[in-house]
């Protein structure tokens, strides 16, 4: 990874990473973020751009570039050039000596209906990565209208 990020402790060491396959401009990342984040502290890493249908790849031999995105946010908010599934991997692994408490993939922008949809799925592919590092991991989707 190009970027060191350095976050300010919590107590109990307790935080959730959020990431989506939709990417950072995603019109639902934001509102999420601040609503987990009077809860919990929480971390955003997203894609930098849409990435969906991608299911779990990983950017084998790539190095992800991680770059803070300055927002007017009450949490820390990246952009990864990666997949979901990098997202997830780099929020795990990278960010704090301690991997996050939960790991919140969504909310897509659309309905992750049926086991097509549900393998192809960057949102699901991103909490199947945290999931498979031991952290507890949700995916979910809204169908808009």
């Amino acid at each position: 990874m190009d970027t060191a990020v350095h976050l300010p402790e919590h107590p109990r060491g307790e935080w959730v990473l959020v990431t989506n396959d939709d990417g950072v401009d995603s019109p639902a990342l934001r509102p999420l973020l601040t609503e987990i984040s009077e809860l919990c502290p929480v971390v955003g890493i997203a894609p930098a751009q849409e990435f969906s249908w991608t299911s779990k790849t990983l950017s084998r031999f790539a190095r992800p570039r991680l770059e803070r995105q300055d927002e007017d946010l009450p949490c820390p908010l990246f952009s990864l050039d990666g997949s979901p599934a990098d997202c997830a991997n780099v929020g795990v692994h990278c960010l704090y000596s301690n991997p996050p408490s939960l790991v919140v993939s969504g909310m897509n922008v659309g309905a992750n209906a049926g086991l097509a949809f549900l393998l192809s799925s960057g949102t699901v592919g991103a909490a199947v990565e945290g999931m498979l590092s031991g952290v507890p991991s949700i995916a979910f989707s809204v169908q808009l209208r």
